[in-house]
């Protein structure tokens, strides 16, 4: 750090690698790439375990099991800690303890300066706050000291469905149904991926990603037979497995806006007349992800620790959703260029 710097020299920082860049991902500077730091240090006394952010939470999850343990931690396994916690962090335990930055006890940060500190409640207690939504802008996180919760089975898998212009609005509604008015009692965290698939005679498909602490089975969101179905009773490792992204080039737009199916399905319906110019692109493939945010989340996030952005949150006075745009592709040049022209 000092000597980056020193010499003004631009820089990003990569921790678990998720987005599957191969090189740097900043500009006519450097990629401080924290991917071997993959400390994973269990501290049963204390209840915590301290992680590298170059852990990926396959990892993490599969090194907590063995002392019947686990963390408000990703719902994917390949997705690196640094950047989840560092962007505040959705969790299937957050119904119980908040976002994964609440959970947070200590983070060791390497400043500008080059400084190593310890920021937590009693040390640099103002950086820590920051920190919980501080990406890297207020120094490089080196460590997290995370709380641990008992591990307990899960229930959850996906259920795929055929996407109609009858069918998906319906969908939409009774999962912002359930959202409302059963997801914190079920502690069940749903997301909705709807997108193209063309296979089988069937041209779109919207799928929902069930996983509920509750171990006792979920009843479908619709009435509609399932493409495919994987929900069971099983552990979190297993269900976090459902959900695992190919080794593509990836792009990511979010926005988040509150729970109503009918603007949640324009959007789509856009996204189509969008993305139809691109579907004799070779090698690319779009999808919209819609992921809950309830104020079931907020109200365990103030009894576990709090952060900067819930009363950012809590202005909606409503649920609410993030919406994730997501365009994979294959390592060509020709793609890029053509999502780039669509998408500016």
């Amino acid at each position: 750090m000092k000597t980056v710097t020193a010499n003004f020299c631009p820089f990003a920082v990569r921790s678990g690698g998720y987005l599957t860049w191969p090189g740097s991902n900043v500009e006519g500077g450097v990629t401080l790439d924290l991917s071997q730091l993959t400390t994973i240090d269990v501290d049963e006394k204390q209840g915590t375990v301290g992680l590298g952010p170059g852990s990926r939470w396959k990892a993490v999850y599969t090194a907590l099991e063995q002392y019947n343990l686990t963390t408000v931690g990703g719902r994917v396994p390949n997705v690196g800690v640094g950047g989840f916690f560092l962007g505040g962090g959705i969790s299937l335990l957050s119904f119980q303890h908040g976002f994964g930055c609440d959970n947070i006890v200590n983070y060791e940060i390497v400043l500008a300066d080059g400084t190593i500190v310890n920021a937590n409640g009693n040390s640099h207690p103002d950086l820590f706050w920051a920190m919980k939504l501080g990406s890297t802008n207020y120094g490089i996180v080196t460590r997290f000291d995370v709380r641990m919760y008992p591990l307990k089975d899960v229930w959850g898998g996906i259920r795929t469905y055929p996407a109609t212009s009858n069918d998906t609005p319906r969908l939409l509604d009774s999962w912002i149904s359930f959202a409302r008015n059963k997801a914190a009692v079920r502690e069940e965290l749903q997301a909705i991926i709807l997108g193209r698939w063309g296979k089988g005679g069937v041209d779109e498909i919207m799928t929902v990603w069930h996983a509920s602490l509750d171990s006792v089975p979920g009843p479908p969101l619709i009435d509609v037979p399932a493409i495919y179905d994987s929900t069971r009773k099983t552990s979190l490792l297993n269900v976090i497995g459902d959900v695992i992204l190919a080794e593509k080039r990836y792009r990511w737009y979010t926005l988040t806006v509150k729970l109503d199916a009918s603007f949640l399905w324009d959007v789509f319906d856009h996204a189509k007349d969008i993305f139809s110019k691109l579907e004799d692109v070779s090698g690319m493939h779009w999808d919209l992800a819609y992921q809950p945010i309830t104020r079931g989340f907020l109200t365990a996030s103030s009894e576990t620790g709090g952060n900067p952005f819930k009363s950012v949150l809590e202005e909606s006075e409503d649920d609410l959703a993030s919406k994730v745009s997501v365009i994979d592709s294959v390592y060509q040049s020709n793609v890029d260029m053509q999502l780039s022209y669509f998408m500016e």
